[in-house]
Formats: structure tokens, C-alpha cells, sequence
């Protein structure tokens, strides 16, 4: 009986005792863009060397694991972890602190917090390719969907660091930015573009060849003109067209333009005729094939259709296409420039007929009218 007593009082005593809890506040970004790192602080009453499980979720109509890590409490009783997030898909996620086992938190804890992945790089629509030989420059052109002259901010960035920006870069009232970066290797490229609503994305160049190596070893003209894949931008548009010298190589070849606007060329080659070029609509490049005998071909380009503005880029296998800033001689007698139409069914000879006939009819109707 005096053991059930004692042991009755000991269990009413370890009930009495206050449970020890403990408190874990962690904050975050509300929205991150992709790419970006997900940043998580956070401070603790936890004792010090305890290890605290951070997990980073997909948080939508399911949640998905994306990856957990594991920080341990250090002296200042705060942390800081951070998630990747390059290749996720845009929505939301959490990041949270879960149970942490013989550790108990206070009501007052945060240990959940909602971070929506932003992913705005549908909203750029790049014209000069992602792939580019090596030459010495990286030509970054496109156009930005919202974007009315407020401009871009580029930043652009090798394996040596940053080469250029980060620098507000011009666009024109639909959007269009055109820079070329000068390089000395080839490899990739990271380019980062920002606007006033904050940032677009994080995208990847490839200058993709070998680097020139420096020789005053004396060349021929013949060895000097080598073939290699070379490119020039221009903006475009009916009343403002881009015009281009292309430089041919030792060998035939064929030139091309970008594609996603529907483009008109013109061509002048030795000083002859013009040319006119518009056969692919604006899915496909349209094509300007050239013979090494060339002495120079001039171009003239231009959208097919009045609503149209836009970067063209043309590019081949030729020694140099340079674009002009004034027109060659060439074009220098053209007024207007001519887009093709097409010829209406009726000739002007039927239409007259047609008002003949029609005239007499009425003639006919009005006099039986009156006659009755």
C-alpha cells in the first residue's frame, strides 16, 4: 500500500513538470523565378548541434517531394539553406520544417512557408540562334512580348566571369533588342535579361569552333578567303528596311535568314538586276544561293506585311555579310519599295461592261415604270 502511494505521487510530480518546447521561425521569398535559388532563413530556440530537416515541395493539388536538407543549429541560433530550382516548372511550393522527432515546437512556430515559382521566358522570342560558330562576337537579338521602348538589362557571362553588363540595352516600341558581344573563346554563355517588372530568365549561348591562333606567317588571297559560317543582325521593317553586303567565299555556297516573320529580299549581285526572293513564308528561312565568281552581293530586306517589324539575321558559309548602314547604289533609284499582290480576276474591260449593262437596266425598268 505504501509503495502504490509513493509511486502514485512520483507519477502525479513528472505530470506536473512543464513540457519542454521549443521554437523554429523560418522565412522566404513570397515568388522566385526560375532558375533562381530558393532562400531559406530561419532562427531557433533549439539547442545548439541539434540537425533540423528543411524539405523544399511541390505544393499544388499534391505534394511532391523536390529535395530535403538537413542544417545544424549553430551557436547564433539562426540558419540559412537554399533549393535550386533550375529545370522545375513554374506553380507553387512550400518549404517546411517538419517534426523534428524528440523535439517538440511551440504553437507560435512558423514552420511552413508558400513560394510561388514564376517562369516569364515564354515571353521572350529570340532571333539570332543559341547556337553560333565562333568568331570572335555573340550576337544576342529578340523580342521581348510587353516591352514597348522600355528597354532590357542584360548581363552576359562566361567561364572568365562577367563580360558584359549588367546594362540596360535599347528595344524599340515592339520590343526588338539587337547586341553583339565581343568574345575571345568559344564555349557557352549565360545571359540574363531583366526588365522593370523584374526578371525574364536565364538562358544559354554556345559559340561552338576553334579559336583563331595569332600567326604573321604571310598569306596568299587565296588561303586568306576561307569558308566559315558567319552571320549579321539588322532591325527591319517596310518603311525602314535592313540592307546587308554579303562577301563570297572560294566556294558556292547558300545564304540564309532567320525564320518567324514572313521576309522579302531583294538581291543585286555584280551590279546587275534585282532579284526579288519571297518563297517561304514565315516558317522556313528563305534562301540566296552564291557563287564564289561573285564579285558582291547586296540585299534588301523587308517584311512581307505592313503589321511586321522585326531582327533579321543572315547567315552562310561566305568570307564576310556586313550589315549597311546606308543603301548600297544599287537600291539608292528606288522610291517605294514594291510588295507582290495579287492580280484581281476581273480586267478593267469587265468591269465596264458590267456598269454598261447595269446602267441600261435600270434605264428599262424606270421607263415601264412610268409607262404603266
Amino acid at each position: 500500500m505504501k509503495d502504490s502511494i509513493i509511486i502514485t505521487l512520483f507519477i502525479l510530480v513528472f505530470l506536473a513538470l512543464p513540457v519542454a518546447g521549443y521554437q523554429v521561425a523560418i522565412s522566404t521569398p513570397s515568388s522566385v523565378q526560375v532558375g533562381d535559388p530558393v532562400i531559406v532563413t530561419g532562427t531557433t530556440t533549439l539547442p545548439v548541434g541539434v540537425s533540423i530537416n528543411v524539405v523544399f515541395s511541390r505544393a499544388e493539388t499534391t505534394t511532391t517531394l523536390i529535395e530535403k536538407k538537413t542544417m545544424t543549429v549553430q551557436e547564433n541560433k539562426s540558419f540559412s539553406i537554399s533549393f535550386p530550382t533550375k529545370g522545375l516548372e513554374r506553380g507553387q511550393y512550400k518549404v517546411e520544417v517538419p517534426d523534428q522527432g524528440t523535439y517538440s515546437f511551440l504553437g507560435d512556430s512558423v514552420t511552413v512557408r508558400i513560394v510561388q515559382l514564376i517562369d516569364r521566358s515564354n515571353e521572350v522570342t529570340f532571333a539570332a540562334p543559341f547556337d553560333q560558330p565562333y568568331n570572335g562576337k555573340l550576337i544576342i537579338s529578340g523580342q521581348i512580348k510587353g516591352n514597348q521602348g522600355d528597354g532590357v538589362e542584360l548581363t552576359v557571362e562566361g567561364s572568365s566571369g562577367i563580360l558584359f553588363g549588367p546594362e540596360f540595352v535599347e528595344t524599340d516600341n515592339l520590343g526588338n533588342f539587337l547586341k553583339q558581344i565581343a568574345i575571345t573563346t568559344p564555349g557557352e554563355y549565360l545571359i540574363t535579361l531583366n526588365d522593370n517588372k523584374g526578371k525574364i530568365g536565364i538562358f544559354t549561348y554556345k559559340s561552338t569552333g576553334t579559336t583563331p591562333i595569332e600567326t604573321t606567317e604571310i598569306q596568299t588571297e587565296t588561303q586568306a578567303i576561307k569558308n566559315v559560317t558567319v552571320s549579321a543582325n539588322g532591325k527591319a521593317s517596310i518603311d525602314q528596311p535592313a540592307y546587308f553586303k554579303i562577301t563570297p567565299g572560294n566556294t558556292d555556297s547558300t545564304v540564309i535568314t532567320s525564320s518567324g516573320i514572313d521576309w522579302v529580299l531583294e538581291v543585286s549581285k555584280n551590279n546587275g538586276g534585282i532579284e526579288k526572293i519571297n518563297l517561304a513564308g514565315d516558317m522556313n528561312p528563305e534562301e540566296i544561293p552564291i557563287k564564289s565568281s561573285d564579285s558582291a552581293v547586296y540585299v534588301k530586306v523587308y517584311p512581307y506585311s505592313f503589321k511586321d517589324s522585326g531582327i533579321i539575321t543572315i547567315s552562310g558559309n561566305v568570307k564576310s555579310i556586313d550589315l549597311l548602314s546606308t543603301p548600297p547604289s544599287a537600291f539608292s533609284t528606288q522610291t517605294q519599295t514594291s510588295i507582290p499582290t495579287t492580280q484581281s480576276p476581273f480586267s478593267p474591260l469587265v468591269c465596264v461592261i458590267g456598269l454598261i449593262c447595269s446602267t441600261f437596266t435600270l434605264f428599262y425598268r424606270e421607263r415601264e415604270r412610268k409607262g404603266k
